[in-house]
């Protein structure tokens, strides 16, 4: 029952580094300001 939770936290942490691409990405193309 060790898997779950490491899966869970791969999976929070891919989430977070997408999220963190994502708003740099907005950062960088000033679409998202815009919107």
């Amino acid at each position: 029952m060790q898997h779950a939770p490491a899966k869970l936290q791969s999976k929070l942490h891919l989430f977070a580094c997408v999220d963190v691409l994502a708003q740099s990405l907005c950062c960088l193309h000033s679409d998202c300001a815009v919107l």
